[in-house]
């Protein structure tokens, strides 16, 4: 009888796949790509466009993307403000009455801060926003409220929109401050006729991000950095895969030779249990070997730790890509980036962001809340400008220049944002801070003296 094995095999395992919670992110289920036709079929017969691109992956990524989620909320922040106020337009004058009147309309239509910060969450997701104006019977405005972005859809006319959610639709009419020619449509079915108050739309303010594929829809600025938002969560799930699913130890120990039964068990008991824990760090195992051919040999394996420096350096990558998308400073949202020489360039960044991306924003934003102004006002919605001066360094400047007769202290306490006071329009000059042109000091200048004396005294 012929003593013969069995021959070696190999077999493929299949580990569970890493971009499977990508895939769930970006694709819709059964049920809801159901629902998705049906909407786009209605939507179609009414004369809606729909946007460009699928609004809920943008909200999917958004959501599983740190920096990504970081950007768009530190923009809406910022763009948001730390508060408003009202300044008095050109040639007119002062009158608290009717500032005091504007403050308290404002106020009351919304938590204008809150408001803000809702619209350009989604105008940075995607790409646009919508504002609904409702009115009282005297056709008074008397309330703003944020239209989710993803729900919104375009009229062909682009004078009509329709919020959908699952089988609930509501009209709007684009907003139009005249009430000659403001469209009366209906809430239910947005043709035109003539409504009640209860049953005619309200008004949407429709603002986007001009977009050239497009004449209906904004697009948001993460599409040029969409593909490293893909690579970075499928990067997160891979390494989640790979701690999961990776069965290579770091090494493996070689015993050749013969060895006592116990030594095997001794080994493990050692390195599963006796060396961990701080306490057993220096404790060591002892071998005992009877003879040359008994050998033991303990060889580290590869586990990845080239690529581990591949994926650090293309994680740095990616997030730059995602952070120059909305221009955001990495050190706005959190990230702390030293320059190739030690360098930070933090307040010169982001003055330029603040300067070239929030302030035209919130020069748009301003210019659709003074349209709900009337028109004879002669006050102007502004928001306060955001504060990102060093303001321990612009404090030693000023002492110094306040030193050199360059300002008066109320011109450095105006700079700094402080009430004058009486006496704070004089200029002074070192030494002894003395008035330019006032009498002099004769303790001053005798202090000086003696100074300068002890002074060369001590070089003699």
């Amino acid at each position: 009888m012929s003593n013969k094995r069995n021959p070696s095999k190999a077999h493929i395992v299949k580990p569970s796949r890493p971009f499977r919670r990508l895939e769930q992110l970006l694709k819709s289920s059964d049920q809801e790509s159901k629902q998705l036709a049906e909407v786009e079929e209605w939507a179609a017969t009414q004369g809606l466009v729909e946007p460009p691109y699928n609004l809920m992956q943008f909200l999917a990524l958004y959501e599983s993307n740190v920096i990504y989620a970081a950007c768009v909320r530190q923009l809406a922040r910022d763009v948001a403000g730390i508060g408003w106020q009202l300044e008095l337009l050109p040639d007119q004058e002062e009158d608290q009455e009717e500032k005091g009147r504007l403050t308290k309309y404002l106020s009351g239509l919304a938590n204008l801060r809150q408001l803000f910060r809702q619209l350009f969450e989604d105008w940075g997701t995607a790409g646009y926003f919508g504002i609904e104006v409702i009115r009282d019977p005297a056709e008074e405005i008397i309330k703003l409220c944020r239209v989710p972005a993803h729900t919104l859809r375009v009229h062909k006319d682009r004078i009509k929109y329709c919020q959908i959610r699952r089988e609930k639709r509501a009209w709007f009419t684009a907003f139009d401050p005249n009430p000659e020619t403001r469209q009366n449509i209906s809430v239910t079915t947005g043709k035109l006729g003539e409504y009640s108050m209860q049953d005619r739309a309200n008004e949407l303010i429709y603002y986007m991000n001009p977009y050239q594929k497009s004449d209906y829809y904004g697009i948001p600025n993460i599409v040029s950095a969409l593909g490293e938002v893909i690579e970075c969560v499928s990067s997160r799930d891979y390494n989640i895969a790979f701690f999961e699913n990776y069965g290579i130890p770091a090494s493996l120990i070689m015993m050749r030779g013969n060895w006592d039964p116990t030594t095997v068990s001794t080994i493990k008991r050692f390195l599963s249990t006796e060396v961990k824990g701080a306490e057993n760090a220096f404790r060591s195992l002892v071998v005992e070997q009877t003879s040359d051919e008994d050998s033991l040999e303990i060889k580290p394996l590869d586990v990845g730790t080239a690529r581990e420096g591949h994926y650090t350096s293309s994680e740095k990558l990616w997030r730059e890509a995602i952070m120059a998308a909305y221009s955001m400073p990495p050190q706005r949202i959190g990230l702390q980036v030293t320059g190739a020489l030690g360098g930070n360039l933090a307040e010169e960044a982001t003055k330029i962001y603040i300067s070239g991306v929030v302030d035209p924003l919130q020069e748009d934003l301003e210019d659709i809340v003074n349209s709900l102004l009337p028109r004879d006002c002669r006050y102007k919605f502004k928001l306060k400008d955001i504060d990102i001066r060093n303001i321990d360094a612009l404090t030693v400047r000023l002492i110094n220049q306040i030193r050199c007769g360059l300002l008066t202290p109320n011109e450095a306490r105006a700079e700094l944002g402080k009430p004058s006071y009486p006496e704070g329009d004089k200029f002074y000059i070192d030494p002894g801070l003395v008035e330019v042109g006032g009498p002099e000091q004769p303790e001053a200048i005798e202090f000086e003296r003696q100074d300068h004396g002890r002074k060369a005294d001590q070089t003699s």
